[in-house]
């Protein structure tokens, strides 16, 4: 046993010392605090997640189906505030979750790649009969130490793959939370414009209301003319159709707020002055260049770069230093020995393998290549887009109230001439409905811009930052 230690011990110190493959990749992704405070979940998902364990209480089981799903329903305050409302709709959405998970277990494979370079110490123990016929039997125990010396930069290009991997998650994450907040502020942006246009149909038709049931009088009574009777009606008839379509989508747009943050807004309303502040009056390439999505795609390149160096390292020598002794006990006639040296190895015939791996790396390359110039093109046209339609919206919104000033001067005249009898109750009631179709149209329109300046934000990948919200803060450079 003293002459194992004194072999070991040397080895032990020749194995640490080693080095000779001391590649700088760059700093490895440091992990950073979990990007949402997980453990600060509302109660009662505390008490419906809570961890359950086995009964013997030293391993944690499976949850439900049931487990799981009890915590699925989204739960936001959404009368704390705009940003805050909005803020907590993203980060407590399962998607984002999720991808925030796969960054972590990303940021570990990185760890793990990298200790391929350190030495590895393996121990096996053998024990049974080793010969029925002599009845020999007896245990053994064996231990294998390795460390890696040379292999061409093969575990250094997977390391890079690994870092590149998990940065590209990172940014997918990023541009995760920007889509989250988009749909979420869409929703938002939605509601207001149907409670607006309720109430302002709601208001017109009050003003209508004494109209209308002069109207209903003259129809009636079979006097004036049927015509002009029959034509007020038919408005009548098309503003109260255009009431229950309202009605309708203003609670199809509060089913789609309930889904997204759980509870109606009392008190909050959508902060349009915070987006508008946010958009940036000149946007430039470097910003569109800069957005999450597409630095994502621009990382999973690098790592399909990694992976090719990695493959055509695949053909060169690789060289370690290895350790072995074993040691037979309790009658075993396993052999005792033990050695230490240099391990050198190369494959000499693999049957055109390497090349088919070569060509498939260099297919993910470039098809990464693409991806890139088409996310590119795809965000510039998003942008373009959305500039564009903030300045249609604005020159539309102009129009819409000259039109309804125009209405509203008209309807003065028309009430005026009603009374002397210099108009008709259709003419007055149509004159009401246009003012109402104005009225709606820049609503329309402004929540059109609205949503167009939330696109822009959210393709820039500065919606979700605005909000607070960063998973880049930490990430590797």
């Amino acid at each position: 046993m003293a002459a194992n230690k004194f072999h070991l011990t040397p080895l032990a110190i020749a194995l640490t010392l080693s080095a000779c493959q001391a590649v700088d990749t760059g700093d490895l992704l440091k992990k950073s605090s979990s990007l949402f405070n997980k453990s600060a979940s509302s109660e009662s998902q505390a008490e419906q997640t809570s961890s359950p364990t086995s009964a013997e209480g030293d391993e944690a089981a499976a949850k439900s189906l049931s487990d799981i799903l009890a915590g699925s329903s989204a739960s936001v305050n959404a009368s704390k505030g705009f940003k805050v409302a909005l803020a907590a709709a993203v980060t407590s959405d399962p998607g984002i979750l999720a991808a925030a998970d796969e960054v972590d277990a990303l940021e570990a494979q990185v760890e793990i790649t990298k200790a391929g370079k350190d030495i590895q110490v393996t121990g096996s123990l053998y024990g049974g009969v080793e010969d029925v016929t002599d009845e020999t039997s007896g245990v053994a125990a064996v231990l294998n130490a390795t460390r890696l010396v040379f292999d061409g930069g093969r575990i250094d290009a997977q390391i890079e793959a690994s870092r590149q991997r998990a940065l590209a998650a990172r940014y997918a994450l990023q541009a995760k939370m920007d889509e989250r907040a988009n749909s979420v502020a869409g929703i938002w942006a939605d509601l207001e414009k149907y409670r607006a246009l309720s109430e302002l149909i709601s208001t017109r038709l009050e003003i209508l209301d004494p109209l209308i049931k002069q109207l209903e009088q003259v129809a009636d009574a079979g006097v004036g003319d049927v015509t002009q009777v029959s034509a007020a009606q038919r408005t009548v008839s098309a503003i109260r159709v255009e009431q229950t379509d309202v009605a309708e989508r203003l609670r199809q747009a509060e089913l789609q707020f309930l889904n997204a943050f759980g509870e109606l807004p009392k008190q909050s309303s959508f902060d349009e002055e915070f987006i508008a502040g946010k958009v940036p009056n000149k946007i430039t390439d470097d910003m569109i260049r800069s957005a999450p999505a597409l630095n994502s795609e621009y990382a999973t390149y690098l790592a399909a770069e990694a992976d090719l160096a990695s493959v055509k390292a695949k053909g060169s020598v690789n060289i370690a230093f290895e350790a072995k002794a074993s040691r037979p006990f309790g009658g075993s006639e396993y052999d005792s020995k033990e050695g230490i040296g240099l391990v050198l190895t190369k494959s000499f015939f693999d049957k055109d393998r390497l090349k088919a791996e070569e060509a498939q790396a260099e297919a993910r390359v470039e098809g990464a290549v693409a991806r890139i110039q088409t996310l590119y093109r795809d965000g510039e046209r998003l942008v373009n887009s959305a500039q564009q339609t903030v300045k249609s919206m604005d020159k539309a919104i102009s129009l819409a109230q000259k039109n309804a000033e125009t209405s509203r001067e008209e309807i003065k005249y028309l009430r005026r001439q009603l009374i002397v009898g210099g108009s008709s109750l259709d003419s007055v009631l149509s004159a009401e409905a246009r003012l109402y179709d104005a009225e709606s149209m820049e609503i329309g329109f402004a929540t059109d811009r609205l949503k167009a300046q939330i696109t822009i934000l959210s393709a820039l990948g500065q919606l979700s930052s605005s909000l607070g919200l960063s998973a880049l803060s930490d990430k590797g450079n």
